[in-house]
């Protein structure tokens, strides 16, 4: 399948031609097997192969449910956009790329995108995806009866409020055109990608199989024991925590899809490598997932495994509290100065990831090549020094527990910051009650971890002051100023200039230490082609591409 030109330089958009897990007994599992599943209408039967081809992939948690709009992790969205499918993937360089729209055109004003729906989409009963599924899909997404986890990424939409929620009934700004075209009005003109990655978790529903549903009980419907969706696989089975088992719509329009079985397993992480290398699993699934960087040489050693070392823009970072007047720009320059973060990345991830400088790494396309503080013991002590800073007074650093590689880098950090004169006290616990205390803003530093999309307003509620993830407890703006006027605009070239002046005013005030961005450790069989291992980074795994040797 091919790429939609890159959105950020162009106004219209055209789009080319179109655990090691033993299993258990099947009566242990949630519902029954379903029967056999329908293929599209239209499709040819593919011929029956000699032999099933069967890829076991491993995810280290278990999925929440296979209702879509309640997401609570990754392992959801893994199962939502496999049977199910968004409007549109967003890829690791910025480009849009056609799932059930296939076409985004925006308006002069770049309020309003006509989009294009796909002609040769089916659900997996047979019948097709039209606009009005496209519409009513959005509409309930928006209604305050449905239960929806993350509503928030709706409010982009004209006619909702800051949670996402309708204004009021037929209040949203999205129509029908026609059966394969949709009109969606924004609050403000924004770029595509922008819109489609915020817009990510949202898939479309069947209107003629849910419609009738009271939205209030539509999340606990039997429909989610045994879902029918449009995506690449359909679901067959599955014991509930362990595994589920898909199979493949031989009618996707951007197939034909090699695999005829894919069974996605709960595979403990202390189990994941020795199960890669025994075979039993074909392939790691996730985004950042949970094979160490200590395990990549291991892997590497395996002759039926292909490894590869995939940068993310996922990052971790040192949350400094604004609030303390003590903690003064040149002190938190110094900091920032004084943390071996080479150190951490070859010891600690052994070599798999890179320095932070930025909130982007190096290969984000919104990165400034700016000239960056970088680590220089000598000069931090001597700014800890004219800052007059107290060497009595002892800094609290809450470290959430769970993440290995940042609760040891908390032990480095600590040593760092000692040997410029700044002594600081480490304290653990779980990940909730860091994030409480921060956002009371009792601590003064905390070691945390963000993701990131290349789209880089991302991650700009971290600097949005009063919000719950704004975790250095900014008492200005200034910073959050600048992502929204970014906003306003919807070209590469206009939205930079702005980015570059972010950065440089985190350089120089430091509100956040960036650390590292640690590299996903992506392995899976030989026997597997066609992966494009970089978009897992954005949970796009583009499975009708990939293919399986017998």
């Amino acid at each position: 399948m091919k790429k939609l030109f890159r959105s950020l330089a162009a106004l219209v958009l055209a789009v080319a031609t179109l655990s090691g897990c033993t299993p258990s007994d099947p009566s242990a599992a949630s519902s029954p097997p379903s029967a056999p599943p329908q293929q599209s209408a239209g499709a040819s039967q593919d011929p029956a192969p000699a032999a099933e081809k069967v890829v076991v992939g491993a995810i280290s948690s278990p999925w929440t449910n296979l209702y879509p709009y309640e997401i609570s992790g990754t392992y959801d969205e893994i199962m939502n956009i496999l049977i199910f499918d968004r409007l549109i993937d967003v890829s690791m360089d910025g480009d849009l790329v056609p799932r059930e729209a296939t076409e985004v055109t925006p308006s002069a004003d770049g309020k309003t995108l006509t989009v294009a729906l796909s002609k040769d989409a089916h659900w997996h009963d047979g019948q097709p995806v039209t606009a009005d599924d496209v519409v009513w899909s959005l509409q309930i997404s928006c209604n305050p009866e449905l239960s929806v986890s993350r509503r928030y990424l709706m409010n982009i939409l004209d006619g909702t409020d800051d949670d996402g929620a309708q204004l009021s009934e037929g209040s949203l700004g999205v129509s029908k055109v026609d059966d394969y075209t949709i009109e969606m009005k924004l609050k403000k003109a924004m770029d595509p990608v922008t819109v489609f990655n915020t817009l990510k978790q949202f898939v479309v529903l069947p209107k003629h199989l849910l419609g009738d549903i009271p939205l209030a009980e539509m999340h606990t419907n039997e429909f989610w024991r045994s879902p029918i969706g449009s995506g690449p696989f359909m679901y067959d089975k599955e014991v509930t925590g362990e595994r589920i088992e898909l199979v493949k719509n031989t009618g996707y329009e951007y197939g034909p899809i090699d695999i005829d079985r894919l069974i996605l397993r709960v595979v403990p992480a202390a189990n994941m490598v020795s199960g890669l290398i025994s075979g039993e699993i074909d392939l790691n699934m996730g985004s950042i997932g949970p094979i160490q960087p200590v395990d990549y040489a291991t892997l590497q050693d395996s002759a039926n495994l292909t490894v590869e070392s995939v940068p993310c823009f996922d990052f971790q970072y040192m949350a400094i509290n604004d609030a303390r007047d003590y903690l003064t720009d040149d002190v938190k320059r110094a900091m920032n100065m004084a943390i071996d973060k080479q150190l951490i990345v070859d010891q600690l991830l052994y070599g798999q990831g890179t320095v932070m400088r930025s909130v982007w790494p190096e290969t984000h396309p919104y990165y400034a090549d700016l000239d960056w503080d970088t680590y220089d013991p000598e000069a931090a002590a001597q700014l800890v020094k004219d800052a007059g800073w107290d060497t009595e007074r002892e800094l609290l650093m809450l470290v959430p527990t769970g993440n290995t590689v940042r609760e040891q880098s908390a032990a480095i950090i600590q040593q760092n910051l000692a040997d410029v004169g700044i002594k600081v006290r480490i304290q653990t616990s779980d990940f909730a009650t860091v994030m409480s205390e921060c956002f009371k803003g009792n601590m003064d530093l905390a070691l945390l971890g963000s993701s990131g999309t290349v789209e880089p307003h991302e991650v700009s509620t971290q600097f949005a002051p009063g919000t719950t993830t704004c975790f250095s407890n900014l008492q200005t703006s200034e910073y959050y100023d600048l992502f929204q006027k970014a906003l306003e605009y919807t070209s590469y070239d206009e939205r930079y200039p702005i980015y570059k002046q972010f950065q440089e005013l985190f350089n120089e005030r430091t509100p956040y230490v960036t650390l590292y961005s640690r590299n996903m450790i992506q392995a899976y069989s030989t026997r597997l082609g066609g992966l494009d291992t970089r978009d897992f980074c954005q949970t796009n795994f583009a499975i009708w591409n990939w293919t399986v040797q017998e």
